[in-house]
């Protein structure tokens, strides 16, 4: 038997159809399910409408989330206004175009030339993507790593380098900009988380994301201890693709 209902979507009619079963006890059923009815192409339609809403949605709180990732001055960043992009196009493309992969992305330079920026650009569709982020600048680093060290916080310190590891994209700003040694020694427990965390990443085919202010490699591992520099710039060649500007 059958009998004819009102798509719940165009409100136009909709004819379903039942086994004979009783007149009475069908249409009972048949009338309960027309709640819920609908053509199949507004059926199809409304389920891809939900989808883009829902990508939409989720879309907004991902943005409301990189708020707290990336510094508020980098938030409104455009690429048509950036030094970095205005001054070396074909390098800002090679950047931009980076895949999510083992190996990382580096840039040195002199300061103001649009850095950091570029590289919040890349991370935030890596961010929208789904990636997780962990960045912050190199004095903020060091500074958090030698507060845990020195005050004995090996939970939490634990728990912090941990996070770093396992991170989808860990950027230090201004690497190097942080002193790497002091006359007390307590630089030294930066140098070693440094090195503890981008070792781990790197065995781990994690990329590493940095920008330094320094000319070259070789002035960033002069500044290091001498038994960490060369070593430490020698991974960074190996697994980083340096940009200069």
């Amino acid at each position: 038997m059958e009998i004819t209902v009102q798509c719940r979507h165009c409100r136009q009619p909709l004819t379903l159809a039942g086994a004979d079963v009783g007149d009475e006890k069908m249409q009972d059923i048949l009338r309960k399910l027309s709640k819920h009815a609908g053509h199949d192409g507004c059926v199809a339609k409304a389920r891809e409408l939900e989808r883009l809403a829902e990508e939409k949605r989720a879309h907004a709180e991902r943005m409301e989330e990189w708020k707290g990732v990336c510094p508020s001055l980098c938030l409104a960043t455009d690429p048509a206004k950036l030094p970095f992009a205005l001054q070396y196009p074909d390098k800002f493309a090679q950047a931009m175009a980076w895949e999510y992969g083992p190996t990382g992305l580096g840039f040195f330079g002199s300061t103001g030339g649009g850095k950091t920026r570029a590289m919040y650009l890349l991370i935030r569709s890596l961010f929208l993507s789904g990636r997780s982020v962990e960045a912050m600048t190199h004095p903020e680093f060091s500074a958090t790593a030698v507060r845990l060290a020195v005050e004995g916080y090996k939970g939490e310190q634990s728990r912090w380098m941990r996070d770093l590891k396992r991170a989808d994209i860990l950027f230090i700003d201004d690497l190097g900009k942080s002193r790497f040694t002091t006359a007390d020694g307590s630089a030294k427990h930066g140098e070693e988380a440094l090195w503890d965390v981008c070792e781990h990443r790197w065995q781990q085919q994690k990329p590493f994301f940095f920008t330094c202010n320094k000319r070259n490699g070789d002035e960033l591992a002069a500044s290091m201890s001498e038994d960490k520099g060369q070593p430490f710039l020698r991974r960074l060649r190996e697994f980083c693709k340096i940009i200069p500007t």
